[in-house]
């Protein structure tokens, strides 16, 4: 028996810039500007995937690394079965 879901993964680093030495704040607001600005163009990475549409969030992880963010988004959908395509 198949499982009943495929997974994907989607894997971005995202660079933001922040002039000087930077305030907690100003670093706390260029890291959620860097994320908006992403989430805008998560659509478009969705529709270029293999296979088509389909794809929900399951999880996800976001690591800072200096002036990087590591995000690592995992993607399920419902498996096609080979009958229904």
């Amino acid at each position: 028996m198949q499982h009943p879901y495929e997974y994907n993964m989607l894997t971005n680093a995202i660079s933001f810039q922040i002039k000087g030495i930077p305030t907690p704040e100003q670093e706390r607001l260029a890291i959620a500007q860097a994320l908006s600005d992403y989430t805008k163009k998560l659509t478009q990475c969705f529709e270029s995937m293999p296979d088509g549409s389909g794809w929900e969030i399951k999880s996800h992880s976001v690591t800072l690394l200096q002036n990087t963010l590591l995000l690592s988004i995992l993607l399920q959908r419902p498996r096609i079965r080979k009958a229904d395509r």
